[in-house]
């Protein structure tokens, strides 16, 4: 069985931690319930977005700043803090935890890989296949099409903390399917008293 190194894993670490860093900027204001607080201030929004991403920036910039300093592989890590500094905010927000930003925010751009392989191969038919154009695919992938839906969901989390509005206290953070919801309402009002039927 082959582990990583001493590097290696401080460079499987600083990727969680990159994850944890982005995901933490919203989740913790979720967490805490001081999102309805923040946004309900007579404030415009944009400087609390602004404020709150150059604190991710610092936070994620000296992660990788540690890597090179301890001559560890830092590139790698460095394509997946920008990846996370551009999606995992906007994730954070529609999931509304830490949790959930960094769940929803990880499968997409291996899905996007995975996609652009099968068309490449597909296109290019096995017999036709050679290490120029699969280095041809994968510079396309972290030249043209990451950078494209990072831009993409950066915008998305940055308009949907412009229009973000809490509902109310109480509002649950994971919404469950209304059918399921009535199920359990009944439940509770079968099992429970009626002073603690409040799901």
């Amino acid at each position: 069985m082959l582990l990583p190194s001493g590097k290696g894993w401080v460079a499987i670490i600083a990727v969680f931690g990159c994850l944890v860093v982005a995901a933490t900027v919203f989740g913790a204001e979720f967490g805490h319930g001081t999102i309805s607080q923040l946004l309900t201030q007579p404030i415009d929004r944009r400087p609390i977005w602004r404020e709150k991403m150059l604190i991710m920036a610092a936070a994620l910039g000296s992660l990788i700043l540690l890597l090179l300093t301890i001559e560890a592989p830092a590139w790698p890590v460095a394509v997946i803090a920008a990846c996370a500094f551009c999606t995992i905010p906007y994730f954070t927000l529609v999931g509304r935890s830490t949790i959930s930003g960094i769940i929803l925010s990880i499968p997409i751009p291996g899905i996007i890989f995975v996609l652009g392989a099968l068309l490449a191969l597909w296109l290019l038919r096995p017999s036709a296949l050679n290490e120029e154009r699969l280095h041809f695919w994968v510079r396309a992938y972290f030249y043209i099409l990451l950078p494209a839906y990072c831009a993409l969901v950066f915008y998305l989390g940055y308009r949907r903390f412009l229009t973000f509005e809490i509902a109310g206290r109480e509002q649950p953070q994971v919404r469950l399917p209304a059918a399921m919801q009535a199920g359990l309402e009944r439940l509770a009002s079968c099992i429970l008293p009626i002073g603690h039927r409040h799901l």
